[in-house]
């Protein structure tokens, strides 16, 4: 029994030591742009029940309860050490976009790969791939119809491997260079006696950053490989370039935004007053009249009932309706001092497709987080008055008039999510049009047609 341990416990040591090593000896780089790194997919992991650790002894003596992620530079890491930790039952996911030759599992090739034909580039850059050669059947595919790289490399087989992977994404046929025609983007590769090890190879640790999630259903993947790391796992060690990082919620990129909210509601804000009430009841008894809901009731009626007496129990029952109504809107429209970003623990997107009961309030703080991003982009500061200063209808470029009304409601909408302290309630069918429309605007301004040069 000792020796079992003390060979598993060489195993992890040896797979993580050369990693561990650089982090010891390298200082502590700047915070990258929120684009390049992972906290949604670190959230994803953690929130399925693993713990994250920041040193290889800490993930304990059983490699069958731990998780290994290393995307980038994974050089420290060994073929040998590898199939030492699979073998042990351990998961691991590699994902790289440079050159490593992990002898007898796989050969990560370097990119960028180039789409040769239009429709497989996504928004017309020839290093952002489009894949749809997906296989369906797979798990990890999953409800997924596309998935967009950028700059991804391949994966080759080792000569002389008579291993059968389960490729569950390859790269699109007309590609340069040639060799990386239709090869492997991600797959599973089988680990050592056939236990229960678990062996992810992708070509491209860009599908996995918060930048890319939006794009195609790269989210969806993230969610499914999340599922399939995690499951009977509890603790979990993630690299990038060799450097592990702790978790989510330690992240420079989520404690600066908790540290900067919007500002808080004034306390003078007018009470509704009648006439604002009687437009709210009108509005919903045109609405009645109009859809004849009374005269189909009527034409219904129970028999041992008169129509007189019948018509008053209606007009009863929607003038209660109408009131519960205009309480309702008068109340959503009321301030409120909730934290923009709650420190509970949130339930994910994984809950989502997992069993399809996804509070609607993750969505709204999702939405949110997009937004003040959005707005810090725009405007390089993380101060929400300037937003509402510089990000006004009076900064925007002069369009056709259609055009230009388009473009300020969708920048209205995005900048009412960046700076609302309250919680938002939204559906997913609205989270993912807020998504396109967030995009559209980042386009936009990077193409330097959103706003005059003056206004940032």
């Amino acid at each position: 029994m000792h020796s079992r341990r003390f060979c598993l416990i060489h195993s992890i040591a040896w797979l993580m030591v050369a990693a561990s090593c650089a982090a010891q000896q390298q200082t502590q780089p700047q915070t990258p742009d929120w684009h390049f790194t992972y906290e949604l997919f670190q959230m994803l992991l953690e929130q399925n029940g693993v713990q994250p650790v920041r040193d290889f002894r800490q993930l304990g003596n059983n490699p069958a309860e731990s998780v290994i992620v290393a995307f980038g530079d994974i050089s420290g890491i060994s073929s040998r050490n590898i199939q030492q930790f699979t073998r042990n039952e351990g998961a691991i996911l590699l994902a790289s976009d440079q050159a490593r030759n992990l002898d007898g599992i796989c050969r990560f090739r370097s990119g960028p790969v180039i789409a040769e034909i239009e429709r497989e580039r996504f928004q017309g850059y020839e290093d952002c791939l489009l894949i749809t050669d997906l296989t369906t059947t797979d798990p990890l595919m999953k409800g997924i119809r596309s998935l967009v790289v950028n700059k991804s490399g391949w994966i080759d087989k080792p000569p002389g491997s008579v291993l059968t992977w389960d490729v569950a994404a390859r790269l699109p046929a007309d590609t340069r260079p040639t060799a990386s025609n239709r090869k492997t983007l991600f797959a599973r590769i089988p680990t050592p006696r056939d236990t229960n090890g678990m062996l992810l190879v992708c070509a491209d640790q860009s599908l996995f950053t918060n930048g890319m999630l939006w794009h195609g259903d790269n989210a969806v993947l993230a969610i499914n490989v999340s599922r399939l790391l995690t499951n009977g796992r509890n603790k979990i060690l993630f690299l990038v370039d060799g450097l592990p990082l702790g978790s989510y919620q330690d992240s420079p990129q989520i404690n600066a935004t908790n540290s900067n909210p919007p500002p808080p509601m004034p306390d003078n804000i007018p009470e509704p007053g009648l006439d604002t009430m009687l437009r709210v009841a009108n509005s919903v008894v045109k609405n009645i009249e109009q859809s004849n809901v009374l005269n189909e009731a009527l034409a219904n009626r129970p028999r041992d009932m008169s129509t007189p007496h019948y018509r008053r129990a209606i007009m009863f029952t929607l003038a209660a309706l109408a009131l519960a109504f205009v309480i309702w809107k008068l109340s959503a429209n009321g301030p409120t001092t909730s934290a923009p970003m709650p420190t509970r623990h949130m339930r994910t997107a994984y809950a989502l497709v997992s069993d399809q009961k996804a509070n609607a309030t993750e969505f709204g703080i999702s939405a949110s987080m997009l937004a003040r991003d959005l707005c810090r982009e725009l405007t390089g500061t993380s101060d929400s008055r300037v937003w509402l200063s510089q990000l006004s209808p009076d900064n925007l470029q002069e369009t056709a008039n259609a055009e230009k009304s388009l473009r300020q409601n969708s920048l209205s909408t995005v900048l009412d999510l960046a700076v609302r302290t309250g919680t938002v309630h939204i559906p997913q069918k609205k989270f993912l049009s807020i998504g396109n429309t967030i995009q559209e605007l980042r386009q936009l301004h990077r193409n330097q047609q959103l706003l005059k040069p003056s206004s940032v």
